[in-house]
């Protein structure tokens, strides 16, 4: 059997875990080596240095958590989580692009501002402001609801969760205004929410991100 190692506070190792529980996938998830992943038992399986990595049958190891998402896509094309027009594909990919490259760049900014007792706040603000840029970048390419790209759940949903999630805890824990103010994104979280399958990974990653925030 595949594993993915994962730990739950992680965004990347999150979307994975959620295209896995949404088609049942048979992979079972565990943790890193206690040794952490800097370590040479780790860097091992993945030079790279971070999760989540997927063992693959034959014990080859696949880092990247899209390379991840694709790829069991294509080993288990059962209940698609990719549409099947190129043009819905690519806006798909599109979505997910906008998240990493332009929310999740924002979000690190805050991150780093997450202890307040060495927060700058003119750094904050800044950072909030590229945010809201970045996720109204991304509002404008959402389809109609309720989903990333409509009715059906895709991997644009199983990458972005783990983005807007963080943004609201980041936006929680400064004490920002509520970034989903607008009616397409305050829709589209809520649709999230909801959503059983996307609630269960939404509850292991604030239990796994509170627990960083402390530290």
């Amino acid at each position: 059997m595949m594993q993915l190692m994962s730990v739950k506070g992680s965004p990347y190792a999150a979307r994975v875990r959620l295209q896995i529980y949404r088609k049942n996938l048979p992979v079972e998830i565990i943790f890193p080596p206690q040794s952490g992943l800097k370590s040479a038992e780790f860097l091992k399986l993945n030079p790279i240095g971070k999760i989540p990595v997927l063992l693959l049958d034959d014990g080859a190891a696949l880092p990247e958590s899209h390379v991840i998402l694709e790829y069991l896509e294509d080993r288990f094309p059962e209940q698609p989580l990719r549409p099947e027009a190129a043009e819905a594909r690519a806006r798909m990919r599109l979505l997910m692009q906008i998240g990493d490259l332009y929310v999740f760049a924002a979000i690190g900014k805050l991150f780093r501002q997450a202890n307040p007792a060495k927060r700058d706040a003119e750094i904050v603000a800044k950072a909030d402001a590229e945010l809201r840029r970045a996720l109204g970048l991304l509002e404008g390419q959402l389809g109609p609801g309720p989903f990333a790209l409509g009715d059906d759940y895709t991997l644009a949903d199983c990458s972005l969760l783990p983005v807007l999630f963080f943004a609201a805890l980041m936006a929680e824990h400064i004490g920002l205004e509520n970034c989903f103010a607008t009616p397409r994104l305050a829709a589209y979280w809520a649709a999230l929410q909801a959503d059983a399958v996307s609630a269960k990974v939404l509850a292991e990653l604030d239990y796994g991100a509170r627990k960083m925030l402390v530290k």
